[in-house]
Protein backbone atom coordinates (compact mmCIF):
# COMPACT_ATOMS: atom_id res chain seq x y z
CA UNK A 1 0.00 0.00 0.00
CA UNK A 2 0.94 4.03 -0.19
CA UNK A 3 1.28 5.93 2.09
CA UNK A 4 0.61 10.34 1.62
CA UNK A 5 2.79 12.48 3.32
CA UNK A 6 2.79 16.17 3.19
CA UNK A 7 6.39 17.83 2.94
CA UNK A 8 7.33 21.04 4.37
CA UNK A 9 7.34 23.04 1.47
CA UNK A 10 3.07 22.21 1.66
CA UNK A 11 3.09 19.27 -1.22
CA UNK A 12 2.55 15.75 -0.95
CA UNK A 13 4.77 12.84 -1.37
CA UNK A 14 3.38 9.19 -1.94
CA UNK A 15 5.83 6.22 -0.92
CA UNK A 16 4.96 3.22 -1.27
CA UNK A 17 5.03 0.16 1.70
CA UNK A 18 5.12 -3.25 -0.16
CA UNK A 19 6.34 -4.67 -3.12
CA UNK A 20 4.13 -4.18 -5.44
CA UNK A 21 5.11 -0.41 -5.16
CA UNK A 22 8.49 -1.27 -5.79
CA UNK A 23 7.52 -3.11 -8.64
CA UNK A 24 5.27 -0.66 -9.97
CA UNK A 25 8.78 2.24 -10.05
CA UNK A 26 10.88 -0.70 -11.72
CA UNK A 27 7.69 -1.04 -14.85
CA UNK A 28 7.23 2.55 -15.31
CA UNK A 29 11.09 3.48 -15.19
CA UNK A 30 11.18 0.39 -17.98
CA UNK A 31 9.10 3.06 -19.89
CA UNK A 32 5.86 0.93 -19.40
CA UNK A 33 2.12 1.63 -18.31
CA UNK A 34 0.77 1.18 -15.09
CA UNK A 35 -3.17 -0.19 -14.50
CA UNK A 36 -4.50 0.15 -11.52
CA UNK A 37 -8.05 -1.22 -11.65
CA UNK A 38 -10.61 1.47 -9.86
CA UNK A 39 -8.01 4.42 -9.83
CA UNK A 40 -6.05 4.79 -13.26
CA UNK A 41 -2.88 4.92 -15.32
CA UNK A 42 0.39 5.93 -14.78
CA UNK A 43 3.30 6.46 -17.64
CA UNK A 44 6.26 8.02 -18.63
CA UNK A 45 5.81 10.61 -21.60
CA UNK A 46 8.59 12.44 -23.49
CA UNK A 47 8.55 16.32 -23.76
CA UNK A 48 9.94 17.67 -26.69
CA UNK A 49 12.63 20.18 -26.47
CA UNK A 50 11.26 23.89 -27.06
CA UNK A 51 11.98 27.67 -26.42
CA UNK A 52 10.75 29.21 -23.48
CA UNK A 53 11.62 32.87 -22.35
CA UNK A 54 13.10 34.04 -19.15
CA UNK A 55 10.18 35.94 -17.41
CA UNK A 56 12.89 38.70 -15.35
CA UNK A 57 14.79 39.73 -18.79
CA UNK A 58 12.73 38.13 -21.86
CA UNK A 59 15.44 36.53 -23.24
CA UNK A 60 14.70 33.16 -25.35
CA UNK A 61 16.06 30.29 -23.53
CA UNK A 62 15.61 26.79 -24.31
CA UNK A 63 14.53 24.07 -22.76
CA UNK A 64 15.65 20.57 -22.98
CA UNK A 65 13.40 17.71 -23.69
CA UNK A 66 12.89 15.70 -21.05
CA UNK A 67 10.63 12.87 -19.18
CA UNK A 68 7.72 13.10 -16.98
CA UNK A 69 5.26 11.04 -15.05
CA UNK A 70 2.02 11.51 -16.47
CA UNK A 71 -1.41 10.24 -14.49
CA UNK A 72 -4.84 9.59 -16.43
CA UNK A 73 -7.37 9.12 -13.50
CA UNK A 74 -9.86 5.91 -14.50
CA UNK A 75 -13.43 6.21 -14.74
CA UNK A 76 -14.58 4.87 -11.33
CA UNK A 77 -11.99 7.43 -9.55
CA UNK A 78 -13.83 10.53 -11.63
CA UNK A 79 -16.97 9.11 -10.71
CA UNK A 80 -16.33 8.63 -6.96
CA UNK A 81 -14.60 12.35 -7.10
CA UNK A 82 -17.33 14.35 -9.05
Amino acid sequence: MATVEKTEQGTYRVRWRNPQGRTRSKTLKKKQEVAIVGFGTFKVAKRKARMGKNPQTGEAIKIAAKKVPVFRPGKAFKDLVR
